[in-house]
C-alpha cells in the first residue's frame, strides 16, 4: 500500500520498486488543462543531486503552474530512498524509473515526458532506447556524454582528496579503476562506489542511445558567457544524431553550472526555457 503525505499541492511519498521502496515528490498540475500531461525528472549523480535538487524543485513548481504534473525521484541507494549508495545499480535505477512511470499512468496521465540532467539524461536515454514510444519528449540538461569519462571526473575527487594527506601513497585513476576490476569497491567523497555500478557506468555511451525512432529531444547546454561556443563533443553527438535523422534541437543559455559548486545556485533562463516548451505545446 502506498503511502502518500500531502504537502499543499505537493505529494510526497515511498512507492515499491524492484530492490526497495523509492522516494517521490509529485508536483500536480495547478491549472486545468484538457489533456493530463506529466514530466519525470532524472536527477544527476552522487552529490551533484544534492546540489540540483532546488533547481528541480524550482522547474516541479513551474511546470505545475503551466499545467503540467512533475515527478522527481530519489532513486533506489539515493536521497531519502531506500538502500544505501553500494546497493545502487544501473539496471535498478531503469527499473525505478519505469515504475514511477507506471504510477503516472495509473493516476491517468495521458502523456510523459523526460528532464534528465547530466547523468540523469544518459538514464533518460538509456530508457528510449528499451521504448521509444514511453516518453513525448526529452529534455536533457547539459547531459553527461560518456558513462565512462564521469567515473573518470567521479574517481579524481578521491585523488584530490587523497594527494592533500601528507604521507598518504599517492592514488591514480588507474589504481583506483585496477581496484574496481579486482572486485573491490572504492569511497569518493564518503560514496562506495561498487565495481558493478562502475562497470555499468564504463559501459553507456550517450551516443548510440538515439535514433530515427527517438522521440523529440530539447538539448540545453549551459555556458560560461555569450560567446562560448558550444563544446565539440557535444556538437559531434549532436551532428552524429542529426545524421541518424534523430529530432534534436540545440539551445545554449549562459549560467554556472548550479550542480557544482560549494553554494546552492540556480539557472532562472533555464528554468524559463524549459517550462516554455510545454507551453508551445500546449498552445498548438
Amino acid at each position: 500500500m502506498t503511502n502518500v503525505i500531502s504537502v499543499s499541492s505537493k505529494k510526497v511519498f515511498f512507492l515499491p520498486s524492484i530492490a526497495g521502496d523509492i522516494l517521490l515528490s509529485y508536483f500536480p498540475a495547478t491549472v486545468a488543462t484538457t489533456q493530463r500531461r506529466d514530466v519525470i525528472f532524472l536527477p544527476p549523480f552522487a552529490e551533484k543531486m544534492n546540489k540540483a535538487r532546488r533547481m528541480m524543485t524550482l522547474q516541479a513548481r513551474s511546470l505545475a503552474a503551466a499545467g503540467i504534473g512533475a515527478l522527481l525521484i530519489d532513486l533506489y541507494g539515493t536521497g531519502d530512498s531506500q538502500g544505501d549508495f553500494a546497493d545502487a545499480r544501473w539496471e535498478i535505477w531503469r527499473k525505478d524509473v519505469s515504475v514511477a512511470m507506471d504510477w503516472l499512468r495509473q493516476q491517468g496521465s495521458q502523456s510523459i515526458s523526460c528532464i534528465g540532467l547530466r547523468m540523469g539524461a544518459l538514464l533518460a536515454m538509456d530508457l528510449v532506447q528499451q521504448n521509444p514510444l514511453a516518453l513525448e519528449k526529452v529534455i536533457l540538461w547539459q547531459p553527461v556524454l560518456s558513462g565512462k569519462n564521469l567515473l573518470t571526473q567521479f574517481l579524481r575527487l578521491r585523488i584530490t582528496a587523497s594527494n592533500m594527506e601528507s604521507g598518504k601513497q599517492k592514488e591514480t585513476v588507474d589504481s583506483l579503476r585496477a581496484r574496481l576490476t579486482s572486485g573491490k569497491s572504492v569511497e569518493v567523497a564518503g560514496y562506495e562506489l561498487t565495481p558493478e555500478l562502475a562497470t555499468s557506468l564504463d559501459s553507456v555511451e550517450l551516443t548510440p542511445l538515439a535514433n530515427s525512432q527517438s522521440p523529440p529531444i530539447r538539448w540545453f547546454e549551459l555556458l560560461l558567457s555569450p560567446e562560448s561556443p558550444l563544446p565539440p563533443a557535444s556538437r559531434q553527438v549532436i551532428e552524429q544524431w542529426r545524421a541518424k535523422k534523430v529530432d534534436v534541437s540545440v539551445s545554449t543559455i549562459t549560467n554556472m553550472p548550479f550542480w557544482d559548486g560549494r553554494s546552492i545556485t540556480i539557472a532562472p533562463k533555464l528554468l524559463t526555457a524549459t517550462t516554455g516548451i510545454f507551453q508551445e505545446a500546449t498552445d498548438q
